[in-house]
């Protein structure tokens, strides 16, 4: 599939939640779904970390810091040492300056099509 940031925002859910984990299996983790009442999509596994991601936010064109507080919350509460919100469209600075203070890592539309494609 050719993907380039404007398309990526006409993707489904589940076509983006398809792609990002194929692009992290490509890239040697184990990938498992996460928990229907979880905010992730996927557990990631590799090298004996587990890092969560979420691709819940996929259509909203700007995240802010909210949905980031709850990942961030979840992924501590599991365990896990890293977390990865994935969106086609873009986070907000405050979204970012949280997700620095916080590592995680955050995927926009630019970031998905890099993924995608294996940059």
């Amino acid at each position: 599939m050719k993907l380039d940031p404007a398309t990526a925002s006409h993707l489904s859910w589940r076509q983006v939640q398809n792609l990002v984990g194929d692009a992290f299996r490509r890239r040697g983790y184990g990938v498992r779904p996460g928990s229907t009442d979880a905010p992730v999509d996927f557990i990631l596994d590799k090298d004996g970390e587990r890092t969560v991601v979420n691709c819940k936010q996929w259509k909203v064109w700007e995240v802010g810091e909210s949905p980031l507080r709850e990942l961030y919350g979840y992924t501590t509460g599991i365990g896990a040492k890293r977390a990865v919100m994935v969106t086609t469209g873009r986070f907000n600075q405050r979204a970012c300056d949280f997700a620095d203070r916080h590592n995680l890592r955050l995927i926009d539309g630019r970031g998905l099509t890099d993924l995608v494609h294996g940059n």
